[in-house]
């Protein structure tokens, strides 16, 4: 309540207050009915809770550390009090890492590799940030003791803050650029628990079972990776106000566009990123797909595109110029009718960086005239196959 009851802080709050409450009463029940009762009682109170990311990894990692931390925690001992202490954070860190890499890989596209150095601060430092904002409660009836309270509980979140940030800004600290379906993450579930039992129970068919699904698992990468390697495609993105285009040939393109896109990370991390993940495409590189440009005309392998940003009159020709997409940009004057004299076209794309109004206009001129077009704002980014 003091933190303003927050969705996130709710549920850590139910969840571990189960587990609390059942350890007060010394009751021997499963911690796993605990989990479960403060699970049924967040659905019950909103049931979109368990599309909630937080919610899920939430959950997986404290399964994560109740099913595994104990294993992992006795690999090694330590007679060294200290030593023992460190363990048993790295122990925490390792078990709930287990149970929400699948999450991390399926939302984030990425693994953290440094995660217990990270960890290893982290931890201890948000546990004194909290104990020291308890104590500040307590003490802020008195304005100079909170004064200087708040300073130092200032100085610990600035640290533990920039700590954080410098482990990521490390090289190796992340790999990322992964993307897997959802199919695929149930089956990166059955990998774990497989190998989680066998380890722990030394069953045989969950060893077989775990093989088996590392061996599917890899065999679906290598299909996929061998599918995107022959992709070619043509995509208008879908960002307000500017201007996107991307020719991709296998795991190679080139961006056409605003250079705002590519010069600001957040922007670019937003909006072309997933993209970039989804069709696995990470090199700029123009002198490795088969794109010939002259001024306004692009072709690539066998399709004719046009892509106008400035006013521009065309005269009308005696033979017209077949082209497979006219892309619009920038809110340039120009009238549809008469491009529809100089061009066949087989589709017409207005993109976001384009005022709605001048689109409908566009749009309406194009019903008229019976031609094919595409309102990116509308219907979402183009896409195409070649």
């Amino acid at each position: 309540m003091l933190t303003g009851a927050s969705v996130s802080v709710l549920r850590a709050a139910v969840m571990f207050s189960f587990i609390a409450l059942g350890n007060t009463f010394n009751k021997n029940s499963s911690i796993y009915n605990s989990l479960a009762a403060s699970a049924l009682l967040l659905l019950c109170f909103d049931p979109l809770l368990l599309w909630d990311v937080g919610f899920q990894l939430s959950y997986s990692a404290v399964l994560g550390i109740v099913i595994t931390q104990r294993y992992i925690f006795d690999w090694f001992y330590f007679q060294n009090r200290l030593a023992r202490k460190i363990w048993q954070v790295i122990s925490v860190s390792i078990a709930a890492q287990v149970f929400t890499l699948p999450i991390c890989i399926f939302y984030f596209h990425q693994v953290p590799l440094l995660f217990l150095i990270s960890n290893l601060i982290a931890i201890p430092l948000a546990s004194v940030v909290l104990w020291s904002c308890i104590i500040l409660i307590f003490v802020s009836p008195i304005p100079v003791v909170a004064f200087f309270a708040g300073k130092i509980i200032w100085a610990l979140i600035w640290l533990l803050n920039h700590a954080v940030l410098f482990i990521n800004n490390l090289p190796f600290s992340l790999w990322d650029g992964i993307s897997i379906s959802f199919f695929e993450t149930l089956l990166l579930y059955t990998i774990i628990i497989s190998m989680l039992y066998w380890l722990t129970k030394k069953n045989k068919f969950a060893f077989k079972a775990g093989i088996a699904g590392i061996a599917i698992f890899t065999g679906i990468f290598a299909l996929k990776d061998w599918q995107f390697s022959g992709q070619k495609k043509f995509i208008v993105y879908d960002i307000p106000a500017n201007k996107a285009i991307d020719f991709i040939q296998g795991n190679n393109y080139q961006f056409i566009g605003d250079s705002d896109l590519t010069k600001d990370g957040m922007l670019q991390n937003f909006h072309l990123k997933p993209a970039c993940i989804s069709y696995m495409i990470n090199r700029n590189a123009p002198d490795k797909l088969e794109l010939f440009q002259k001024n306004n005309f692009y072709q690539f392998h066998d399709k004719r595109i046009v892509m106008i940003d400035t006013g521009i009159v065309y005269k009308p020709m005696t033979k017209k110029i077949n082209v497979n997409y006219i892309v619009i940009s920038k809110n340039p004057k120009l009238y549809i009718n008469q491009l529809a004299e100089v061009f066949n076209c087989n589709m017409y794309i207005f993109d976001s960086s384009n005022p709605m109004w001048k689109i409908d206009k566009w749009k309406k001129d194009c019903e008229e005239l019976h031609l094919p077009f595409h309102s990116v704002p509308e219907q979402g980014a183009f896409i195409t196959d070649l």
